[in-house]
């Protein structure tokens, strides 16, 4: 049974119809109280009880539901016997605040068919606005400067040329302290979840020499 109670401030308004689900579908207040009267037991008394609020017996059944609310109010409720679910998410807006980092410019005029319509500033999302390739970087023993810092790149690909392996890393990075080791023809891509916007360096082994070029995409 689906029904909707017209209540009066402050006074219980009863539903006299036994089943095993009560839900409510629709309230014009932010929250009610309801009272279940279950048979050969103790009554249950919710407070604070919001729309999409759903009850049910494991076992036996309620005889009467009563409801009350602060003001005058419409109370849409749905009352029944069967095991049923009921899904409220449907035509509802979300409202969310976003924190850290702050603000997100978002605005939905990307995206098409294929894949999410959403455009946000400065993650992989986003629309890439160009793409370098740069002049191979002489790497040595000694510390070398690959690529420069910058907040605005997405996306990072380093290969090595050789004719050496070459570790990559951040700044004070040695061979002694490598994890990214590229022989040579290898390619190391470092995307949006990594650190493609940081700073990068190269160095080799003692007496080894290794030649790194590198392709930038940038949002």
């Amino acid at each position: 049974m689906q029904t909707t109670i017209n209540t009066t401030a402050g006074i219980w308004s009863r539903v006299q119809t036994h089943g095993r689900v009560f839900t409510i579908t629709s309230l014009s207040v932010a929250s009610c109280e309801v009272r279940i009267v279950i048979p050969g037991a103790n009554d249950e008394e919710l407070t604070a009880v919001m729309r999409g609020f759903k009850a049910r017996m494991v076992a036996g059944h309620f005889q009467e539901v009563l409801v009350r609310t602060s003001v005058d109010a419409a109370v849409g409720i749905i009352i029944s016997d069967n095991e049923i679910d009921l899904n409220f998410s449907e035509g509802t807006a979300v409202n969310a605040t976003i924190v850290a980092p702050l603000p997100l410019p978002v605005s939905n005029d990307r995206g098409g068919a294929v894949g999410t319509p959403m455009y946000v500033t400065g993650v992989a999302s986003s629309a890439a606005t160009s793409s370098v390739d740069a002049a191979a970087v002489a790497c040595s023993s000694v510390i070398a400067a690959i690529a420069v810092a910058d907040a605005t790149r997405r996306q990072i690909t380093f290969t090595n040329l050789g004719p050496d392996p070459v570790t990559i890393g951040s700044a004070g990075h040695t061979w002694a302290k490598r994890c990214i080791v590229l022989a040579i023809g290898d390619t190391w891509v470092e995307e949006a979840n990594g650190g493609p916007n940081l700073a990068w360096y190269g160095i080799c082994d003692a007496a080894k020499t290794a030649s790194v070029t590198t392709k930038t995409v940038i949002s």
